[in-house]
Parts: structure tokens; C-alpha cells; sequence
């Protein structure tokens, strides 16, 4: 095989170092230098690299666009399967090491599908691979190899979600769950396959798959995984309306994942604390719950300060602003409510910006300003119908639903 060029060496150095910088202003240009020198079996890493760094700092539409390209390329250029089957693979060369991981890398061992937010394909929550051990070493280790993109399909499970894209998840999740991929693989694959059907409104699928999950964390033998299941349930339970048991939940596992962040584990901790306690704040705070809102705010507040996210803090921004309408400081709320929309709208995630238009439709409405309210409930009540979330779509139909009977009264 030739020798790469200079310029790609000092660029993987660069990726394994965490320089952001040096990746996302040499990236396209090696990807070129390795075009035009025949090496192309190269370019996908370069994409999926650059996407990578994309996403660890929020830019998730550019992010999707690199590592759709990097995993779609790195497809085209491997080796067809063997026709005799996995048993008649010739033995293959040792597993390539995963990829280098520098600080930016969103996803560090068994990472998020992510930011909860999660079996194969069929029926939800069947045992994800079972039938590992039937395959033979050498087909699994060529298998494995043909999988070194791994860790980087998870990471576009995760800028999906964010981004609403909830049937490419719900696509390409199930074929990460095969027996040939790592158990930390498909752990987090069926987490982004259980936070997409929780999304849709399917409920009982999403607990099976959380179980699927748990079960793979139990092999796997992480206390901390178990845990980040533990958190996946509560927020499910919570968009269920199950707010006791989700609060109940919540408060198993948040003491232990936000603390002082000491290292990478930590940090994504954080991330995964600051993620489950914000949404049980809004639920909290849509059902009058002033005190858990309150509690749960203050968690996600601390958690949040600690992870240098900016999706995250837009996260947060939205969620004082639903607290701060229950407690009805609307200046406040709307101050916060402006900000979380704007930071959502230039990061590309359509689920939280549809929801913080929605918050901005209940803010006009307290303000008495129904002729306000009404476009922002139907152009939150659109998105949704085309992010295809049922339970956002009943509410925004209950809301507009007592804005005609309130016009119908005066």
C-alpha cells in the first residue's frame, strides 16, 4: 500500500490530539490530496473525522452531511460478502484498533447514542446478539474489522435524534445490534433505537428496548451504563405522563452522574444528567409541579454549567423559561424562551425548536395575546405533525382547540 501523504499523517495526529482547528481547516483538503493520489480507501476516515469534531461542538447539519458521506463511501469501497457464507471466511487480519479518541470525541466507550437519550430488527426488545458465540473467530474478527466506523455511525444515531430524523434512526439502529458488533455498540444503538420510538409516541416498544439495553449493560458489566438506562426509563416515563415513577427513577441515578466532572467519563455523565433532569423539569412544570420543577432545574443548572455544550445550554435556557411562565415572570420567560429559539434554530434541531415554539404560543396566550398565540401553536403543531410526535401533536390540538372555544365565547 502506498504511503499516505504528510499532510494526512499530520492530520490523524491532529484528530487523535483533539486539535479542532487543525481538523476542520486541513480536513477537506487532505480528503482532496488523497483523491487525486488513487488512496481513496482513506478518504472516509478523513470524513467521518471531520463530521465527528462537527458534532462534538453542536454543528450538527454539517455534522450529518461528513459523516453520512465518510460511512455511505466507506460502504461503497468494502469487499463484497463471501457467498459460502461466514463459516467459509478465510481468517482475516487482527481487528484494527477503534479509532483514537481526542476530548472532542462525542462518544467515549459505549458513548451516547447520546444525549438522552439508548435488537435486532422485528420485534422490539429481542435479545440483541444472542447468537453471537455461533460465529466463527476468524469470520468475527473480519466482521469486526469491516466495522472500525462503528463508534462514528453512533455518533450520526445522535445527530439525527437531535436533528428529529427519527426514521433514519429508526433505519439504521437495528443494523447496528448484529452479533459481529462490540456489546457496547449495540448497547448504545438500541438506546438511539428506544429515545427514536419514544419520540413516535411508542411507548411499550421503547421500555422493550430499554430492557434489551439493561441486559447488555449487565454483560457488559458497567454500573454506569445501567444507570444511563435507569435515566433513559425516566424520561420515558415522564413523556408517558408517569411523572412520579419518572421522578422516582431520576433520583436513583442523577446524585451519582452529576458530580465535579474529573475526566471524559464524567463529563459525558454530566451531559447524560443535565439531559434527564431538564426534561423533568419541563414535565414538571407542565403539570404545576413547582417544587420538582424547581429541584430538577436546579440539578440540570449544575450539571449543565459543567459540560461545555452548546445545544445543552439551550436546553437549559428553555427550560427556565417553561418554570419561569408557571411561576408567571413572563419577561423573564420570554427573554429565555427568545434565546433557546434562536440557539435551536441555528444548530438545525427541529423536536426542541418546534417545542420552545409551542412555549412561546403559551407565553402570548398568558399574556392575553391570543391573536399571537394562534401561529405559533399551528407552525409548532406543523412541525411536529411532520417530526410525526403524536403526543406534541394532542396537546397543540387541546391548546388551539380552547383558543376557538375562548373566541367563541367573547
Amino acid at each position: 500500500m502506498p504511503t499516505p501523504p504528510s499532510a494526512y499523517l499530520r492530520f490523524e495526529r491532529a484528530y487523535r490530539r483533539g486539535d479542532h482547528v487543525v481538523v476542520l481547516a486541513e480536513g477537506d483538503r487532505v480528503a482532496d490530496q488523497l483523491s487525486a493520489a488513487g488512496q481513496t480507501e482513506l478518504i472516509p476516515e478523513v470524513l467521518v473525522q471531520i463530521g465527528a469534531v462537527h458534532a462534538a461542538q453542536d454543528r450538527f447539519v454539517p455534522a450529518a452531511a461528513y459523516l453520512e458521506q465518510g460511512l455511505a463511501m466507506a460502504a461503497s469501497l468494502a469487499p463484497p460478502p463471501n457467498p459460502a457464507g461466514p463459516r467459509a471466511t478465510p481468517p482475516g487480519p487482527a481487528p484494527a484498533p477503534p479509532a483514537p479518541r481526542g476530548p472532542f470525541d462525542p462518544l467515549p466507550p459505549g458513548g451516547p447514542f447520546s444525549a438522552s437519550g439508548p435488537t435486532a430488527p422485528g420485534l422490539p426488545g429481542a435479545p440483541a446478539g444472542g447468537g453471537g458465540d455461533r460465529l466463527g473467530s476468524s469470520a468475527l474478527r473480519a466482521a469486526r474489522l469491516a466495522n472500525r466506523l462503528d463508534w462514528f455511525a453512533l455518533a450520526l444515531l445522535d445527530v439525527w435524534l437531535r436533528s428529529g430524523r427519527y426514521d433514519d434512526v429508526l433505519a439504521r439502529a437495528p443494523n447496528l445490534v448484529d452479533p459481529t458488533h462490540r456489546a457496547e455498540i449495540r448497547f448504545a444503538a438500541t438506546r438511539a433505537h428506544a429515545a427514536a420510538l419514544g419520540a413516535r409516541g411508542q411507548f411499550e416498544g421503547a421500555h422493550h428496548l430499554l430492557n434489551t439495553a439493561g441486559g447488555l449493560a449487565s454483560r457488559i458489566r458497567s454500573r454506569f451504563r445501567a444507570a444511563l438506562i435507569e435515566g433513559d426509563r425516566a424520561v420515558l416515563l415522564a413523556a408517558q405522563g408517569r411523572l412520579l415513577e419518572a421522578i422516582t427513577a431520576a433520583d436513583r441515578v442523577l446524585p451519582s452522574m452529576i458530580r465535579p466532572p474529573v475526566g471524559e467519563y464524567q463529563q459525558w455523565s454530566n451531559a447524560e444528567g443535565a439531559t434527564i433532569a431538564l426534561a423533568l423539569s419541563r414535565t414538571a412544570s407542565a403539570t404545576g409541579d413547582h417544587l420538582t420543577a424547581q429541584r430538577m432545574l436546579h440539578l440540570g443548572t449544575t450539571a449543565t454549567q459543567r459540560v461545555s455544550s452548546i445545544y445543552l445550554h439551550a436546553q437549559l435556557d428553555l427550560s427556565r423559561g417553561v418554570l419561569w411562565l408557571l411561576e408567571g415572570d413572563l419577561d423573564a420567560a420570554e427573554a429565555s424562551l427568545v434565546s433557546a429559539g434562536r440557539q435551536f434554530g441555528v444548530l438545525g434541531c427541529a423536536p426542541a425548536g418546534a417545542l420552545t415554539t409551542m412555549e412561546q404560543g403559551r407565553l402570548a396566550q398568558a399574556r392575553g395575546l391570543v391573536r399571537s398565540a394562534r401561529p405559533l401553536y399551528e407552525r409548532a403543531l406543523a412541525d411536529f405533525r411532520r417530526l410525526g410526535q403524536p403526543r406534541e401533536i394532542s396537546e397543540l390540538t387541546r391548546l388551539l382547540s380552547g383558543l376557538d372555544h375562548r373566541a367563541a365565547g367573547n
